[in-house]
Formats: structure tokens, C-alpha cells, sequence
């Protein structure tokens, strides 16, 4: 739905528009020139806006999968730890959960 090229597509439609409404409403400038400068300060910034909402979206969406990677590791380390909870015996009570052989400081 969203992205980087309609972003831009947009940004750019946006500029066009505002010159248009500035020159057919005679919007009154010291210098002619003025109107086509004031069309690329809202280019860029209307550039701007859509590049970084497309970062912005972008790093959210990679964010998301992530999450959904490290949830699905997560379901198999649980599925993991319950095949192995239930080969062994577990721990008797008042064991640390320290492997045998390994002392603490």
C-alpha cells in the first residue's frame, strides 16, 4: 500500500499542486523567480517527509519479522526443553541448577 515510490510519486504531485496554487491564485512575490524557489523548498521537503516515513516503515515491517523469527525460535527452544525435561529426571530440590563438576566462586 505504502513505499518508497508512491511516497515520492506523492511528494511530488504535492509540489506541482502548491505551484500551481500559487501562481493561479496570484500569490504575490518580490521576484519572479521567488515562485519556482518556493516550489523546490516544498519538493525537498515534502522528499524528505516521504523518504524517512518510507525508512521509518521499512525498519518497522524488518522489526516485525524479526519478532516473528525470535518468537518462532523461542516456541522450538520450549518444545526443546520440554522433550529433554521429559528424558531426564528433573533437579532435586534445593540443587542450585549448577551442572555437577562445576564449582561457584
Amino acid at each position: 500500500m505504502g513505499g518508497k515510490r508512491p511516497g515520492l510519486f506523492m511528494a511530488g504531485a504535492s509540489a506541482i499542486c502548491w505551484y500551481f496554487s500559487d501562481k493561479y491564485t496570484n500569490h504575490p512575490y518580490s521576484h519572479a523567480y521567488f515562485i519556482y524557489w518556493e516550489m523546490f523548498m516544498r519538493l525537498i521537503s515534502f522528499l524528505t517527509t516521504a523518504l524517512t516515513i518510507a525508512k521509518i516503515r521499512q525498519m518497522l515491517l524488518n522489526e516485525m519479522q524479526l519478532n516473528q523469527r525470535l518468537e518462532e525460535a523461542l516456541h522450538e527452544l520450549g518444545k526443546l526443553r520440554e522433550s529433554i525435561q521429559g528424558n531426564e529426571p528433573s533437579p532435586p530440590a534445593g540443587h542450585g541448577g549448577t551442572p555437577e563438576g562445576i564449582e561457584g566462586d
